[in-house]
């Protein structure tokens, strides 16, 4: 998010030194954390807690593919149009559960299966929200990454009422609270491509759903259709 900012200040003032800032952070995240894993390449969370022996922990929720998008069309002779390929290719297989949903957090071991990540409750849940929400912002609205995501809400966000807060993806055991403002804001845009009623945020997670939603409806390109395979997935 820094570097895509600071790339979009470079452009918009014509400033030389937040462009370099940018430029210098995007190759930062390109020699430090993409990692190889079996025939997958991946973004680790950070440079430390995410490698391990036989596999790699990472959040699809992380995978930011608007500022992908502006990364391999700024420097398309670099690794950020295979980066931002790939990690598409994750987020639409990183899909567990009767719903097909992504979870907070993902592992993939060393043939390139995912797992939902063993240390973490396996849901999709306050992370994966904003899974549909970059995919959104970057026109990708209608790829099937999202198509369990449209049914769940579908299904839950009936009689105006907010889906639940997190499903388990393993059990299907819901929380007993809704959803915040914030996330059903990108519910919403996920499933309408518009936002809902202005309403007040609960908290600041809340508020910061709502605000980068607006945000992605106002500036989503047309959806683009998919093109890539998908790959095997083994889902537990």
């Amino acid at each position: 998010m820094i570097a895509w900012a600071l790339q979009r200040a470079g452009a918009k003032w014509a400033s030389p030194g937040y462009s370099a800032a940018g430029a210098e952070i995007r190759r930062a995240i390109l020699n430090k954390l993409v990692v190889r894993q079996g025939a997958r390449l991946v973004i680790s969370p950070g440079l430390q807690g995410f490698v391990h022996t036989d596999s790699v922990t990472f959040n699809p929720s992380y995978l930011v593919f608007p500022a992908f998008d502006a990364f391999a069309a700024s420097e398309p002779r670099s690794a950020w149009p295979q980066v931002r390929d790939e990690s598409l290719k994750l987020v639409r297989d990183a899909r567990f559960g009767a719903f097909n949903l992504p979870p907070d957090w993902v592992r993939v071991d060393n043939a390139g299966v995912l797992w939902t990540e063993p240390t973490k409750p396996p849901r999709f849940g306050f992370d994966a929200i904003r899974t549909p929400l970059y995919l959104c912002w970057s026109g990708r609205c209608n790829d099937r990454a999202l198509d369990g995501v449209k049914r769940w809400w579908r299904q839950t966000r009936v009689g105006g009422q907010r889906a639940p807060a997190w499903i388990d993806v393993r059990t299907g055991g819901v929380a007993n609270y809704p959803a915040s403002a914030g996330a059903d804001a990108v519910a919403a845009l996920t499933l309408t491509g518009r936002m809902p009623p202005p309403v007040r945020a609960e908290d600041y997670y809340s508020a910061a759903l709502l605000a980068l939603a607006e945000v992605a409806a106002r500036e989503g390109p047309a959806a683009r259709p998919p093109t890539e395979g998908r790959a095997a997935v083994r889902r537990r």
